[in-house]
């Protein structure tokens, strides 16, 4: 075997690895192990919490200085620096039932007195706290570690969820204990806290992008195999099997992904949300138009390069004609789609493009002008090649000018 078609079948044993490898993460990624994933990050992150706050309230020195807090103001700024500050705790003191000192208004509960020993889960009208309470004579500290945050009105700046410092997952919401298929959440100590449950049609984000990512590679792989062999084939002169085997993958991959929803992970990517762009079953999102212009500016590269190989012989007069037209149908046919699908991305879209007001635009502007940059190369390649094809065609010069002048008054037309 040659070096090449080593080179070849490494390739293809890895595209075959990275494929079944995907499937498999594709398989595993379900709700349960989404949430189990979530529940372990999260209770993880508020062990860490406990831990030192207990490390703190075990000290007899450091508990004792809790005591007159209140009267020293540089031992609070301190100790709000390490617990509020830097590690997004609040905490409070008691003597005789009466707070005398705390370290943010985020949580100053009415009822603190009543508030178990221990740790507990208690309700806010802004959120729900673990709460862990040590009281020594007629005097108390309660710490405080934000769980999860409730607003009354929400938007896309104030959000229900739990403590970004905890779990930054969307995919799981606290459950009471008649929910079915919960998981518990336990503190430090093994003490029960309170359950959680998935939320439907949520993933973990990080099994998700772990299964994109591979995605990813399987087809950057699968694609490497196919141009160096369509490169194998043009260069033992079968020009015509590489562009159809070029062809064939290629809108392959697309049906597969559009019609067969396969694979089946682009749903959590916000440039392919179809609210945002859409343009009939071919562009049904803006990652999907981004997708087919360079998946078509790789054909047309491809193209390019055996443009001097795709007339194999002269043809005759009524073929030479036939191609001229060909020609020029199809640049007439590229130019009027790319013009349509843009004029529709600019007024039709949710997507900002007046570059008189830069601030007003976005990542997805950005995404829209590039493909229309990838849409020029691809219609100069094809001209390109319609030029070396007609170049070749016995077709007197003075024909070819009058037919391209046909052509563009009937275009503008």
């Amino acid at each position: 075997m040659s070096y090449s078609g080593k080179i070849r079948l490494i390739l293809l044993l890895l595209a075959g690895s990275l494929l079944l490898t995907t499937i498999i993460v594709h398989r595993n990624n379900t709700p349960e192990a989404g949430l189990r994933e979530s529940v372990k990050e999260l209770e993880n992150n508020l062990h860490k919490k406990e831990a030192h706050i207990y490390g703190f309230i075990k000290n007899k020195a450091d508990f004792n200085s809790l005591k007159n807090i209140s009267n020293n103001e540089e031992k609070g700024l301190r100790l709000i620096n390490q617990f509020t500050t830097d590690g997004g705790i609040r905490f409070l003191t008691l003597k005789n039932n009466t707070i005398t000192f705390w370290s943010g208004v985020e949580i100053i509960p009415l009822s603190a007195s009543l508030i178990k020993e221990g740790a507990s889960l208690i309700r806010e009208d802004n959120g729900y706290y673990e709460a862990i309470k040590k009281t020594e004579g007629n005097f108390a500290a309660i710490f405080f570690i934000p769980i999860k945050t409730t607003y009354i009105f929400q938007n896309q700046y104030l959000q229900n969820t739990f403590a970004k410092d905890l779990v930054d997952e969307k995919n799981i919401e606290l459950a009471d204990f008649t929910a079915e298929n919960t998981l518990c959440i336990r503190d430090v100590n093994n003490a029960y806290l309170f359950s959680v449950k998935a939320i439907p049609n949520e993933v973990n984000s990080r099994f998700y992008f772990s299964e994109v990512t591979l995605w990813l590679l399987t087809f950057m792989v699968m694609s490497i195999f196919v141009q160096n062999t369509c490169n194998y084939l043009a260069g033992k002169g079968y020009t015509f099997t590489a562009l159809t085997m070029l062809a064939v993958f290629i809108i392959g991959v697309r049906l597969l992904n559009l019609y067969g929803n396969w694979p089946n992970c682009t749903f959590d990517i916000s440039i392919f949300d179809p609210e945002l762009f859409s343009a009939g079953p071919f562009f049904p999102s803006l990652g999907d138009l981004c997708i087919n212009i360079l998946c078509l500016t790789w054909y047309a590269a491809f193209l390019y390069q055996l443009r001097h190989n795709l007339l194999k012989f002269i043809p005759g007069n009524f073929s030479s004609y036939a191609l001229l037209t060909g020609c020029f149908a199809t640049l007439a046919i590229v130019s009027t789609v790319l013009y349509n699908l843009f004029y529709d991305l600019v007024t039709s879209s949710d997507i900002s493009f007046d570059v008189s007001n830069v601030l007003n635009l976005s990542m997805f502007s950005a995404y829209g002008l590039l493909m229309l940059c990838f849409s020029f190369l691809l219609f100069i390649l094809l001209i390109e090649v319609a030029l070396s094809v007609c170049s070749q065609l016995p077709i007197p010069r003075k024909h070819q000018l009058i037919f391209i002048i046909i052509i563009h008054q009937w275009v503008i037309q």
